[in-house]
């Protein structure tokens, strides 16, 4: 499983490998100083052991929670964050992830129809406008979409919302500018999430 919590220390890596930073597989990555941002702020640890970041992988629902919690919570010393009475049938007792997937259940960045967390889903683009939404408070929704994105036809309003509020904020900038398309369907990864991070840490007052 992927590491339990940002208070373990960022390691650094050996002085005789040929890699800048804290990771050896982000060189050259336009996500590189988003990456090693995070990881001063513990956002990340990286994926193994090894000083890798894993930046084309995919992020689950799971490893989702662990950041925005890192991001929102632990970065603010929040003593108390919100909790969920909803039981989660998929994640064990003692998983973890288990705090994380109750506080982002709790304050409305993940769904769990039927007590069903789905901690092994691959979050989209779409699901990532809703969770930055819920999760940092300082970002939000528009009040009424105006249909800015041409793939987003067919969407529920809130996602459909969730993405122009993004937008408006300059969290994303879509995913191409002309046609401005947002690829809500699109996996993100972690280099990507990475990006998403920072900007909404910038754009906080």
């Amino acid at each position: 499983p992927p590491p339990t919590g940002p208070t373990d220390p960022v390691e650094p890596p050996p002085e005789d490998d040929a890699f800048s930073g804290t990771f050896r597989d982000d060189d050259g990555s336009v996500h590189e100083s988003n990456i090693e941002r995070i990881a001063r702020e513990r956002i990340t640890i990286g994926c193994d052991d090894q000083h890798n970041f894993c930046p084309r992988q995919s992020i689950t629902r799971r490893q989702m929670s662990a950041f925005l919690y890192r991001a929102v919570i632990e970065r603010s010393g929040a003593s108390a964050p919100p909790t969920s009475d909803v039981v989660l049938s998929d994640v064990p007792e003692g998983a973890w992830y288990a705090q994380y997937a109750d506080w982002g259940v709790a304050i409305g960045a993940f769904s769990a129809p039927g007590g069903v967390f789905n901690p092994s889903g691959v979050v989209t683009r779409a699901d990532m406008a809703i969770m930055l939404i819920a999760a940092f408070s300082h970002l939000s929704s528009v009040d009424e979409a105006e249909g800015i994105f041409t793939d987003a036809a067919g969407l529920p309003d809130a996602v459909v919302r969730a993405m122009e509020g993004l937008y408006q904020s300059q969290i994303t900038l879509g995913c191409t500018a002309d046609p401005l398309r947002y690829c809500p369907s699109e996996p993100v990864t972690r280099a990507q999430m990475a990006s998403f991070f920072v900007r909404a840490l910038n754009s906080a007052p």
